[in-house]
């Protein structure tokens, strides 16, 4: 079974963490940079997919509140 996309983003994350830590000025601040690129792909693609299970979930629950729902997960 494979890595899924978040679990690569966070395999790049976490390279780009250790070359930063091997690395100083101006490379360090790029490695730096793409770190926070891949922490940011990881925290928007975990926010869609939280909005997807709620929506999915609202839909076949169409009288639960959207926000009662929203507190389960």
């Amino acid at each position: 079974m494979g890595l899924s996309e978040v679990d690569d983003y966070r395999a790049n994350l976490a390279m780009c963490r250790r070359m930063s830590d091997k690395s100083f000025d101006a490379e360090k601040r790029a490695w730096v940079d793409m770190a926070q690129s891949w922490r940011l792909l990881i925290l928007c693609s975990e926010e869609l997919s939280f909005e997807e299970n709620i929506d999915a979930h609202v839909s076949l629950n169409p009288i639960v509140p959207r926000m009662e729902i929203a507190h389960k997960f």
